[in-house]
């Protein structure tokens, strides 16, 4: 094994790269102070896996990169390639050439190559370990070391004699193998610990194992009795579930009559608006003929003035003629001396008179013309008033359709706000029924650790069926709730053009009052609330609650009478009134209800019942109070709403109302 080729670069004064070949024979090399001799040890030290920078005569890591000169800049990095002959195979590997390249950058990181190959320094030290080429062997003596070498210890001549023997290698590794018996004995004095540490664990641990044993006993009773518990709690809410599902049918056909019902008013409301405005446009039309009929008849009228003028100035003119006539023969009888001129004067008058009565024949003639002109006239305006008590006729009709549509739109009121009650409650036991779910998965997963794989399926599968059917409740509930919205979108848009304030309705209520009851004594025409002959006392103010829609509502006794409220109020007037057609309200068929059997001492009954009015009005409360149910407190109306799924309006004594508003 033999030195063959050293590589420098960037390496102390090697600022540029240099390549040294040592082939046989060369034994030193010489050159002046400065020229970088002993910095090509230097770099052989380094590359064989020196660390100290003192040894290589530095200060810090970076001394040994080039710094640059006057010729050429510093560089970044230094870089050091040894090649070694391994031919006869002193190094133990298979190559017969072995190059050794070490690099160093100036923020500190180094790299480390062994034929090409990234490695680490502790392989290139343990590689050339026992050859005599580490970095603190024989091979190579720094200037003033031979003195040290002479003066050294025997300890420290003692490794210079085995780095020559050979047997530093074997040392290292015996002090690497001492190290890991060493280590290995403090691991099993650990495990030693640990084995007397459970023995005395073991009597404790045998202890509870008895106690675990009969805690499992006791939690397996407690997961029997819990799983009955669930299966009676899933059992009731099957029971519930069948319930809601009974309802929500109902409610459906119920939903399917109020929509049906809504659009055939929606249609006919539609149509009177369509001919409403066929109406409006012929009355425009009529109005703009009569307005032109009106311009001519004023204009014949003035000529007429004119003619009649001219004719009364002509019939002047002939009485005055008459008279110089009569003067003029007086004349001629006095003086028939002048009888020449007379004569003369008297065939000028009468053909002044031809001319005279030419004119009159004329006149006479456009005043016939005119004459006939004034009967026509007379005719277009007979006409004229037949179109406009036409559409009086229609306007009559419409107002009459309003008036029942209000009322229509009243009832469907009520029966949507059965409804809405219905699907508020379906929607407090749907929470309440997944509030339940929740604390069955709950209970589950506590015991699931300790519970059998065949009872987990059972249970897991129960609880799945459960919450595939409250989604499925809960999609119904949705679906209703959206068809439900469009519908009050659709009640709002049309109650706009009905409902009014509560001042102004009562307003228009005294002015009805004032001009239609009064002169017309003999109907009914009352509020609603004055139709009521006795009230409780104690229900006084519940009545006034429950009726706080209709409160101000006008009773009549039927659709003409309606009629001859709109013959004698203003439109304006008119507008916020409402009013109930008593004959209209008796063909009404009511919703199916079924009343409460009032067991409960603290339900007093429903509204229409508490209350005294005349048989005849019974319809009209029936449809008004005949779905509110009196009780006695707060408690009983929740008990009594959960009981039957928001069937009822339930009011309180104290005023307390459970509604779905």
């Amino acid at each position: 094994m033999f030195l063959k080729e050293l590589e420098i670069y960037g390496f102390k004064s090697f600022g540029k790269k240099i390549k040294l070949s040592f082939n046989s024979g060369i034994t030193a090399i010489v050159g002046p102070n400065g020229c970088g001799k002993s910095n090509i040890t230097d770099a052989v030290r380094w590359v064989l896996g020196e660390q100290n920078i003192r040894s290589l005569r530095g200060k810090q890591l970076t001394d040994i990169i080039f710094s640059g000169n006057h010729q050429e800049k510093p560089l970044n990095m230094a870089e050091v390639s040894l090649t070694i002959n391994n031919s006869e195979k002193v190094l133990p590997v298979d190559w017969e050439e072995i190059n050794i390249k070490r690099r160093i950058y100036r923020s500190g990181e180094t790299e480390n190559f062994i034929n090409g190959i990234s490695c680490k320094l502790k392989d290139i030290q343990e590689l050339f370990m026992n050859t005599g080429l580490s970095k603190n062997t024989y091979s190579i003596v720094a200037q003033g070391e031979i003195d040290l070498i002479l003066g050294a210890k025997p300890s420290e001549l003692r490794c210079l004699f085995e780095e020559a023997a050979s047997i530093s290698k074997y040392r290292y590794e015996r002090k690497k193998t001492f190290n890991k018996i060493e280590e290995t004995n403090n691991n099993l004095d650990k495990i030693e610990n640990i084995i007397s540490e459970i023995k005395n664990q073991l009597l404790i641990l045998e202890e509870e194992a008895k106690h675990l044993n009969s805690y499992k006993i006791c939690q397996e009773e407690i997961k029997n009795l819990e799983l009955f518990l669930i299966y009676q709690k899933y059992n009731l809410c099957r029971t519930n579930l069948s319930k809601i599902k009974r309802n929500l049918e109902q409610y459906e056909k119920e939903k399917n009559k109020i929509i049906k019902k809504i659009e055939e008013e929606e249609t006919a409301i539609n149509l009177l608006n369509i001919e409403l405005t066929n109406l409006n446009k012929e009355q425009e039309k009529y109005k703009y003929d009569n307005y032109e009929l009106d311009n001519r008849k004023k204009l014949i009228q003035s000529e007429l003035n004119l003619v009649l003028q001219k004719k009364s100035d002509v019939e002047k003119r002939l009485i005055d003629l008459n008279k110089e006539s009569e003067n003029i023969t007086q004349k001629i009888v006095i003086s028939e001396q002048n009888k020449k001129a007379v004569s003369l004067n008297i065939l000028e008058i009468n053909k002044k008179l031809d001319s005279f009565n030419k004119k009159l024949i004329y006149l006479n003639k456009e005043i016939n013309n005119i004459s006939k002109f004034t009967n026509s006239l007379s005719l277009i305006e007979s006409n004229s008033r037949k179109i406009l008590k036409k559409i009086s006729e229609k306007e009559l009709f419409l107002k009459e359709a309003k008036i029942r549509y209000s009322t229509t739109l009243n009832i469907i009121n009520i029966n949507l706000e059965k409804i809405r009650k219905k699907r508020i409650l379906l929607k407090n036991q749907l929470k309440n029924m997944v509030a339940k779910e929740s604390d069955y998965q709950k209970i589950v997963r506590e015991n699931r650790k300790n519970e059998d794989e065949p009872h987990l399926k059972s249970n897991e599968e129960k609880i799945k069926e459960i919450v595939n059917v409250l989604k499925k409740i809960q999609a119904e509930v949705e679906k209703d709730r959206h068809v439900i919205g469009l519908k009050e979108e659709r009640k709002n848009i049309l109650k706009k053009s009905i409902k009014t304030n509560g001042k102004k309705n009562e307003q228009k209520t005294e002015i009805f009052y004032s001009k239609y009851c009064q002169k017309y004594p003999d109907d009914i025409c009352e509020k609603i609330i004055k139709l009521i002959d006795n009230i409780p006392s104690k229900y006084e103010k519940i009545m006034e609650i429950a009726l706080r829609e209709s409160f101000n509502s006008i009773v009549v006794s039927d659709i003409s009478s309606a009629l001859n409220i709109i013959n004698s109020l203003s439109e304006n007037e008119l507008d916020k009134l409402k009013m109930i057609p008593l004959d209209f309200i008796k063909d009404i068929k009511l919703l199916p209800n079924d009343q409460v059997k009032i067991q409960n001492k603290n339900i007093y009954g429903f509204a229409n019942e508490l209350i005294n009015y005349s048989p005849k009005y019974q319809n009209i409360f029936e449809v008004l109070l005949g779905n509110v149910l009196i009780v006695k407190d707060i408690k009983t109306a929740l008990d009594v709403s959960n009981e039957y799924l928001g069937k009822y309006k339930i009011i309180s004594l104290n005023g307390m109302v459970i509604n779905i508003d």
